[in-house]
């Protein structure tokens, strides 16, 4: 942060929050940001992340042709502050819907994402997002019965392939091997 023109940026700032003094700002060792950070308050926190960032924006429209920045706009540097700190909270239901296993049991959660003709495939090629789910339900299921002792649980936001995994009945479905596949890796016990 001895660059001159994140000095000036915080210069400014200074003219209109109380910031840490300058000397605690230089370079002291192995993680001296996150020492730094760890002994301010949320406030000086928030600001002092803000500035870095803002530095960081300044070199690179330096380093990446965008000419010189204008000087530090103090009045913004008022209004900016409130603006990144009263965000309304994201909401506690959107924040995790997900639950705990039962105790003693363990739990796979899947989601896969299915996106037809994408160019690029790094697992077998899928038609659909049933089978896209059906296959990272699978694939999960190898890597977490090789891992984990415990009895598993799998959970998925694809209520076809988990209705068709409870019913135990041969399935039509396009993913009906996949499913076979599945039961039977339940069935196996882990292999070193």
């Amino acid at each position: 942060m001895i660059c001159t023109k994140a000095k000036a940026l915080r210069e400014a700032a200074r003219e209109v929050w109380n910031l840490p003094m300058e000397s605690s700002l230089r370079y002291s060792g192995k993680d001296w940001v996150l020492i730094l950070l760890s002994q301010v308050n949320h406030d000086n926190r928030t600001k002092l992340l803000f500035l870095r960032w803002r530095a960081w924006h300044l070199r690179n429209n330096i380093i990446f042709g965008k000419g010189n920045p204008p000087e530090p706009d103090r009045k913004g540097m008022k209004t900016i502050l409130p603006s990144i700190t009263t965000k309304d909270p994201v909401p506690t239901a959107l924040l995790s819907n997900w639950t705990p296993p039962a105790l003693g049991k363990a739990k796979l959660n899947v989601d896969a994402s299915f996106s037809p003709g994408n160019g690029l495939e790094h697992r077998p090629p899928c038609s659909n997002a049933q089978e896209a789910e059906a296959v990272a339900c699978l694939e999960g299921l190898k890597i977490a019965i090789h891992r984990c002792s415990l009895p598993l649980v799998i959970e998925s936001d694809c209520s076809q392939v988990i209705c068709a995994l409870r019913s135990g009945s041969i399935s039509r479905l396009a993913i009906h091997a996949t499913l076979c596949d599945i039961r039977r890796a339940f069935s196996c016990p882990a292999t070193s």
